[in-house]
Parts: C-alpha cells; structure tokens; sequence
C-alpha cells in the first residue's frame, strides 16, 4: 500500500525507502559479480541488504554462484612455480604482467568511478602511487581513458607528491624505486 500525504513524513519515508530500494538494486548487481565475496564492502552489502528484508537464500546463492576463486588460483601457480624451482622475483614480473595487461585490456571507467569517493578513495590507489611499475599503469590508463574521475584523482596525487618532493629536493623514495 502506497502511504498517504497526511503529513510530510510519509514522503520522507517514501524517498528512503526507494533510495534503499536503488541500493539494494546495485548491490544485488555486485554480488552477481564474479569472485563478489571476496569484495571489502561485502559485509556492509549484505548487511544493507539483509536490512531491507532481501532473502538470505539469494544472497548467498549470489555468493556462492559466482565464486571462482581468481586470487587463490593465483596463490596456487604462484606454490607450484615456486616447487618448479622458479625464481620468487621472476614470478611477480610475470603475475605483475600478466595483472598490468588483463586491467589494461578490460578497465571500465564507468565501473571504476561509480565506486569512488573522494573523501575515501580506496586503498589501493595509494598503493599504486608509491611503486613505480603500477605508477607508470596509472599514467597509461590516464591517457587511454582521460574522463575518468578515479584516474584524474590518481594523476592529481601523483602531482601533488612530485611537488612536494621537488619543494623539499628530497628523492621520491617508493616501494620499487
């Protein structure tokens, strides 16, 4: 039943509960996404989902439904080229190339940026700034994709830390460099 106009709140009430609608919407979209279980927001997605009486059943038909299991597969070949004899250092360059290429080839703007906040931007971004081969992707994916609000973010950061470095004539010490 739809609720009256008596008063003002019931529209307040109708706003919330479509804005939690929209949520749910979008986040039922995340947990059909592959591996969607081992998202950081994940608790916080079922919670706002168990909240606004989805079925459990869904959800963790979701969850389990697209779960491949993409970083422990990594984990496993990285264990089985290190019983092979290979050199711990060559195997990051490879899973490092092979990451560079695969986020190269399917980076999705839209995607990318309807996730991220300025007043939180994620982790990771922080994380690229400060090692030099993920640096240099930052700066590749800037000039493939130059309306992306993450990656201007990024750029902006970069700029910013460079000045910083030149004002104080110290050497940008990073995790590669």
């Amino acid at each position: 039943p739809e609720p009256t106009n008596a008063c003002s709140f019931p529209d307040r009430v109708v706003f919330t509960l479509q804005t939690m609608s929209k949520n749910v919407e979008d986040i039922l979209k995340h947990l059909g996404n592959k591996d969607s279980v081992m998202e950081p927001k994940v608790l916080d997605w079922i919670k706002e989902c168990m909240a606004a009486k989805e079925e459990p059943k869904q959800l963790l038909e979701l969850l389990s439904g697209n779960y491949v299991g993409y970083a422990q597969m990594v984990n496993l070949m990285y264990d089985w080229n290190m019983l092979l004899g290979d050199e711990e250092i060559a195997i990051d360059r490879e899973v490092r190339q092979h990451m560079k290429s695969a986020i190269t080839r399917d980076f999705d703007p839209v995607k990318v940026d309807s996730a991220f906040q300025k007043e939180c931007p994620p982790k990771w971004v922080e994380q690229m700034i400060l090692d030099s081969e993920w640096r240099d992707l930052l700066y590749e994916l800037s000039e493939a994709h130059p309306n992306s609000t993450i990656l201007s973010y990024a750029i902006q950061c970069l700029s910013d830390v460079s000045r910083k470095q030149r004002s104080t004539n110290l050497p940008y010490k990073t995790q590669t460099d």
